[in-house]
């Protein structure tokens, strides 16, 4: 599937504005304690829709959830369980500071965490700032950071211009001190969720591999981390019940307005609330596969997008009325200067989109490549003739008598590279050069005799800069940086080899396949 970081914010902002505006159905919700309509809410949004999702946009998904590994599934439900815990104290930081304010010291902390602490996590960072289209994408985070401290410092000076009475007038708990801590600590978790996706890649690459479009490979992700975050919520709220002996509140509501609120109205708002929370992540899902290998930036994209809308509505609901002009001006530069962030990101992943295709055409017309079509999608690759001659030539006889055919790639190390081939040709003498291992990088694998190179190939899935000068680089991926993501992301199991125990030799529970390779 092919990258369109503009689709990919469009869809961003659709998931931004399911979130900014999910907590307004709760409004409406009458005679009903928090915990009550709160854990109604999270039924339809953490069980109800996302297996509906699933079931409607993956082809076998309990044999897809079957054939995860239990640290896959371990680790995507305890990111969950650590994500649910930011949401229920998230919704707490609304009901003391509102919409606007809650929305943007939360998700100030969680545009953080969540945005950098993974490719920081993968090793990825280093590679990122060396490219013109991750500098400017770097620089689209901190101008949506910057956006967010405007927004948190409008709420700021809110909190100092309006009276206790105008305050409770607009937002009947306000709380500026308990809202701030509980949406730091919120923000905080919260971000979980970004490692979630990024732990549950294994998931949406067999999603993939049973028939799923790549649009929709993280729907089965969300099953698993939405699951955790129901945990934590139905035991934070069923403790709430207890203590508060609210539990009979599902089945009647408590009289609070002379007009009696039928039941029905409190499940129905509650369900509204929960379902529209839950399509965020269904439009944040799609988002990310649209946004190329800075998907990373997904999370930033998503934050803005949320406080802006949030923002949006704390303005329709008066949140800032009785507040000083320059105030309500502040909050309003906010929102545009998160809205231009939202653009500079988007601009960083085209320019990365473009950089790419256009790779190709630096190849002289005549240059012949490498397609492998695998079973999870196609690779291109382009041969260094110039600078690997022999190992050339001899990898170009062995795809056209169909070595590569019918082969798997028997070693799969995340973060590291992926291996096929071996054996079955004559040992190639060492030819080194300056060519970088970098993502893409097609070389000839060998033993620690460096004349012992002759079939087996390897792809890095990561730069690998301790490997340069040390192996044979012959070719570079130029077509298909999405098939070789998931390939480095499909579920393994774990073996460790070498006198130390610390070779990764990662084998596929599912294999590979090379299905055909060929010479064009």
């Amino acid at each position: 599937m092919s990258p369109n970081p503009f689709l990919g914010v469009f869809l961003h902002a659709i998931g931004g504005f399911a979130a900014g505006s999910f907590y307004i159905p709760y409004k409406r919700v009458r005679g009903w304690a928090w915990e009550t309509y709160w854990l109604v809410g999270g039924v339809f949004s953490w069980i109800i829709a996302p297996w509906i999702v699933g079931l409607l946009t993956c082809p076998g998904l309990l044999g897809v959830l079957r054939s995860a590994s239990s640290k896959t599934l371990l680790w995507t439900y305890l990111f969950g369980v650590m994500w649910g815990i930011g949401g229920l104290t998230f919704g707490l930081s609304m009901r003391y500071l509102g919409l606007s304010l809650g929305m943007a010291l939360s998700l100030g902390f969680c545009a953080v965490f969540g945005t950098l602490v993974p490719p920081v996590f993968e090793g990825r960072i280093a590679g990122l700032v060396a490219t013109t289209s991750g500098r400017i994408v770097v620089l689209g985070i901190l101008v949506c950071l910057a956006g967010i401290a405007m927004c948190g410092r409008a709420g700021m000076r809110k909190e100092g211009e309006l009276s206790e009475a105008e305050k409770k007038a607009s937002i009947a708990e306000f709380s500026f001190v308990k809202g701030a801590w509980v949406a730091v600590f919120a923000g905080i978790m919260s971000s979980c969720m970004a490692f979630a996706f990024a732990a549950g890649k294994p998931i949406a690459a067999a999603a993939v591999a049973n028939g799923a479009r790549p649009l929709f490979q993280n729907f089965p992700v969300m099953i698993v981390a939405l699951l955790g975050g129901f945990t934590t919520n139905f035991v934070w709220c069923a403790a709430l019940s207890l203590r508060n002996k609210t539990g009979r509140d599902y089945l009647r509501v408590r009289p609070t307005e002379p007009a009696a609120v039928p039941l029905l109205s409190n499940y129905v708002w509650s369900a509204l609330a929960g379902t529209t929370w839950y399509f965020q992540f269904f439009f944040y899902g799609m988002g990310t596969t649209k946004m190329g290998k800075y998907d990373f930036s997904s999370w930033t994209i998503h934050m803005a997008f949320i406080i802006t809308f949030s923002s949006l509505w704390g303005i329709y609901f008066h949140e800032w009325k009785g507040t000083r002009a320059p105030t309500r001006r502040l909050v309003v530069a906010g929102i545009v200067v998160l809205i231009l962030s939202t653009v500079v990101v988007g601009a960083g992943n085209y320019l990365a989109v473009r950089a790419t295709a256009a790779e190709p055409i630096l190849t002289p017309a005549a240059a012949e490549v490498c397609v492998m079509e695998t079973s999870l999608g196609t690779l291109t690759f382009e041969l260094f003739e110039a600078d690997a001659p022999k190992t050339v030539a001899q990898f170009k006889a062995l795809v056209r008598k169909g070595f590569y055919d019918g082969k798997d790639f028997y070693r799969v190390v995340k973060g590291h590279v992926i291996q096929a081939g071996g054996g079955g040709a004559p040992s190639l003498p060492p030819e080194f050069n300056k060519r970088p291992h970098l993502v893409g990088t097609l070389g000839l694998g060998r033993t620690g005799d460096e004349w012992s190179g002759d079939s087996e190939i390897y792809v890095c899935v990561a730069p690998r800069p301790h490997l340069d000068g040390r192996y044979t680089v012959f070719g570079r991926l130029v077509e298909g940086f999405d098939v070789l993501e998931r390939i480095a992301d499909v579920p393994v199991q774990e073996k460790w080899e070498g006198p130390d125990g610390k070779m990764a030799m990662h084998k596929p529970l599912t294999p590979v396949v090379i299905r055909r390779a060929s010479i064009k």
